[in-house]
């Protein structure tokens, strides 16, 4: 099982800011976003290639490559602009 958390616009867009989801352990974050974007419309425009997406795994920044272990907590957002 692992901890899905949305944040800032993704979280607006989805409605929901985290949910459990049951995970195959040693899969990357790449073959988890592509069940993401299985469930619909809505999940395919939140991670289209064409918009910037960051994740996390445990509070640590990382690419779309890393492996996905039981119990981890897995974090989506857009990139954070300032002005």
């Amino acid at each position: 099982m692992i901890q899905l958390l949305y944040f800032a616009s993704f979280r607006e867009t989805l409605g929901l800011d985290q949910e459990k989801m049951d995970f195959e352990a040693d899969q990357t974050i790449a073959d988890l976003i592509e069940v993401l974007k299985s469930r619909g419309e809505t999940w395919q425009a939140i991670f289209n290639t064409n918009i910037p997406v960051l994740c996390a795994r445990n509070q640590d920044m990382v690419d779309f490559n890393e492996t996905i272990q039981d119990g981890d907590e897995i974090a989506f957002f857009p990139p954070v602009t300032g002005g």
